[in-house]
This record gives structure tokens, sequence and C-alpha cells, in this order.
């Protein structure tokens, strides 16, 4: 027993010195870890595939997506990624609804949309205004956000 007495101030001490490497993290980092890829021949692929984001809507789920993916494509890809008013070049990433996106209404997927349900989407490479894009299309703004969550 007179061994544990003195054992007690380098087991603390060990205890403080393994403290001091832990980072602490919120809740969110927790949940959704957006950190940049490490593999650099699937970097330059995501670089080259995602240029900018374009969200039309203005309701409050569209606008917490639109920070959410410039957020996390940011982290994921080791720079920003602008914002964008029009497909203006391959690689632009659309989200929306066929109500709120006249973009997303011209591709005429309505009623596969009805058919997934107010939660359902779709993730689709297709040509917009001439350019490659990858399209996040729902029938409601809550199933564009769980079709981002799925993307990223």
């Amino acid at each position: 027993m007179a061994f544990l007495k003195h054992l007690k101030p380098f087991l603390a001490l060990g205890f403080l010195l393994s403290c001091a490497t832990v980072q602490a993290e919120d809740g969110y980092r927790l949940w959704l870890r957006y950190d940049k890829v490490d593999d650099p021949a699937l970097l330059t692929s995501y670089r080259q595939n995602v240029s900018a984001i374009l969200v039309e809507g203005t309701s409050e789920t569209e606008k917490v997506l639109q920070e959410e993916l410039k957020n996390a494509l940011g982290g994921l890809l080791g720079h920003d990624v602008p914002l964008a008013k029009t497909p203006r070049e391959n690689g632009t990433i659309v989200v929306g609804t066929p109500s709120t996106s006249p973009l997303i209404a011209s591709l005429d997927w309505s009623k596969e949309l009805e058919a997934l349900g107010p939660e359902g989407y779709l993730i689709q490479s297709t040509s917009l205004q001439g350019h490659q894009t990858i399209v996040i299309a729902s029938a409601s703004p809550i199933g564009a956000l769980y079709g981002t969550f799925h993307f990223l």
C-alpha cells in the first residue's frame, strides 16, 4: 500500500499531460466534420468537379443549406467555393425545388420528386444552361436539405 502512496503523484502527472493533447470540439464538429480531403488524387478530382454553389429559394431551410454547402465544401476542398446566380461553368452544384428554382423546374422532374415525398431527393449530374452540373432536387426545402447532407 505504501507503494500506491508514492505512485499517486506520477499518475496525476500522467493524467494532466495526456489531457494537454486532447483538443476540445464543439457538438457541431463532432457531428459534421469537414476536414480537408487528404487523398491527393481524390482532392484533385473533387476540385475539378465542384466550382460553385447555386441555391435558389429564400426559405430559412434554403439559407441554412447554402451556408452548410459553403462551409462544408470550403473545409473539404481547402478553399472557398463561390456562390453563383447561374450555372456559369461546369461543376456548379444546384440545389432547390421546382417551386423555388426555375432551373430545377426546367428539368421537368416534378413527378419523380413528388413520388419521393417531401423528404425525398434526387442527386444527379445533368446539363443546365450548357454546363455540366450536380443537381440536388426535392419537392420540398427539407428534402433538399436532406439531399445536401447526403451529398456531403
